[in-house]
């Protein structure tokens, strides 16, 4: 253990970018984490997801559906700390440290200085911004890269074959972009080491058959199929292979992993992109080195890597997505480990020191500092201060726009018993083939549905919204006595509460 000790204090050190402000930073909380969140709490009180499906093979989210395995991780976390926002993002940031030490070992193996690669690794911001999200994407990623691992090292060592395709088996649970990747990374695996297999791998086939039996009986419903909106086309074939090797050129481009961010703002750091601008050049001299040394094995399995990982992402028709594309980090580090060992054996070793250090600094200012105020409008703030408004009314009936779905925030905020959530709200039938979605909830005193003017105005009660949803002029004309604003730290009003006076309304009719 005593040669590790250097790795366990680089993971020590590196721990407090995955953990500092974690209930905080990402600011507010995405729809997605408050939905796998509150769903896990209903898992874990009444084995039954907020539709009253009980223990499903696919969570039905919204109009989509989300591949179970997080959710299920998610039970014992909650189970000891409690539903909150901390306990649904943690789990991801312990996957996103413990990583690395995967990064460790499979940079070990390829040849490529460990320490270095796991440094760059961990201080990624592609790697600290979904490592600090309470969703399903990082674990598809945790379990690819362990997967990698365990089928490079299989080539030596045939007692983690069966491990390596249980491994690869379960991940096409954890998310999308899983179910397409790793058929592909299988298939380009057994064909390039086909002289290296042996007997083990037809068991893990089979493994992989037998633990695919939920996904197969999910291959004839919409909850499988429910992604593939994101990849239909109008287009001519040639024009679609073009337009596809040209997307897979833009997950390659320097230009897009070094200095621009992902054009969804929700998933860029303020003045950052995937990467620091200083690593493209050993991104390219690392892929001159891949280029030149095509027949090693080493290269050969992180052009697999590569591959494998920008294709799925490279099908679906954004024209870049840093969360449909995150698997792609571990075969870009490796080739950044790469060039960056060959350039600093031609420069002072301490050279790299004042770039890190600057790197950090720059990381600092732009996620911590920036991110919280220049991206709350995206993260769905708001709603944590509106759950502890809304509990100081606990008998006045509430009606909340439901321009997002903010129900499942909300219930998530409020801890609303779910079996009492279930009886209020309807029951689906038919679960894995609903993909029409209706947001009109209910949670005791509060409804989530758009507001009714001609009728709700007459009723004493009180209606939140935000300016779209309630604009002064409709507050002045409909004797609105306004509350409480809730405003994010952009100084924008994230929700605003007013309450009705129906007496005063009615004569206002009257008069006229």
């Amino acid at each position: 253990m005593k040669k590790y000790i250097p790795l366990i204090i680089l993971l020590l050190l590196a721990s407090p970018l995955y953990l500092i402000k974690l209930d905080s930073i990402p600011p507010g909380f995405y729809l997605d984490e408050a939905s796998i969140g509150y769903n896990t709490y209903s898992i874990l009180q009444t084995a039954k997801d907020e539709y009253g499906q009980t223990l499903p093979i696919a969570f039905r989210l919204f109009g989509s559906y989300s591949p179970p395995l997080f959710i299920y991780l998610l039970v014992p976390f909650i189970k000891l700390i409690g539903l909150t926002v901390f306990t649904i993002r943690l789990p991801s940031a312990i996957m996103a440290i413990t990583t690395g030490l995967i990064v460790f070992l499979l940079a070990k193996k390829l040849k490529i200085n460990p320490y270095l690669s796991a440094i760059l690794f961990l201080i990624s911001p592609w790697n600290i911004f979904f490592g600090r999200i309470g969703y399903e994407i990082y674990l598809g990623f945790f379990l690819f890269c362990l997967s990698s691992l365990l089928f490079y090292s299989s080539l030596k060592n045939q007692k983690l074959i069966i491990p390596a395709y249980l491994v690869l088996s379960l991940s096409a649970y954890s998310s999308h972009p899983q179910k397409i990747l790793a058929p592909i990374f299988l298939f380009l695996f057994l064909v390039i080491f086909k002289k290296s297999l042996h007997r083990q791998h037809l068991t893990g086939l089979l493994l992989c058959v037998i633990t695919q039996i939920p996904n197969l009986y999910l291959l004839g419903t919409p909850a499988f199929w429910v992604k593939t909106g994101l990849f239909s086309s109008s287009k001519t074939i040639n024009s679609l292979i073009f337009d596809k090797l040209s997307q897979m050129s833009t997950y390659l481009s320097p230009r897009s992993l070094f200095f621009l961010p992902d054009p969804d703002p929700q998933r860029s750091i303020p003045e950052l992109s995937v990467f620091y601008p200083w690593m493209v050049f050993p991104y390219i001299t690392g892929l001159y080195l891949l280029w030149s040394k095509l027949k090693k094995p080493q290269t050969k399995y992180i052009l697999i890597l590569l591959f494998s990982s920008i294709i799925p992402a490279s099908l679906a028709n954004d024209p870049f997505s840093t969360q449909r594309n995150l698997q792609a980090l571990l075969p870009l580090i490796l080739i950044i480990g790469l060039g960056t060992q060959t350039l600093l054996k031609k420069l002072p070793h301490l050279t790299l020191l004042p770039i890190l250090a600057f790197s950090l600094l720059t990381l600092w200012r732009s996620y911590f500092v920036l991110f919280p105020s220049e991206r709350a409008t995206f993260w769905n703030h708001g709603h944590r201060q509106l759950a502890q408004i809304i509990r100081q009314y606990p008998d006045t009936p509430i009606i909340i726009d439901n321009q997002k779905p903010s129900y499942i925030t909300l219930a998530f905020f409020l801890q609303t018993p779910p079996s009492k959530f279930q009886k209020q709200n309807f029951i689906v039938s038919n679960y894995y083939h609903q993909t029409k979605f209706d947001q009109t909830r209910q949670i005791d005193n509060i409804e989530f549905r758009s507001i009714h003017w001609k009728t709700d105005i007459y009723k004493e009660q009180i209606l939140i919204g935000s300016q779209l949803a309630i604009s002064p002029d409709q507050a002045t004309e409909h004797c609105l006595e306004p509350i409480f604003t809730i405003k994010n730290p952009q100084n924008k009003i994230s929700f605003q509460g007013y309450k009705t006076n129906p007496t005063q309304k009615i004569a206002q009719k009257d008069k006229i």
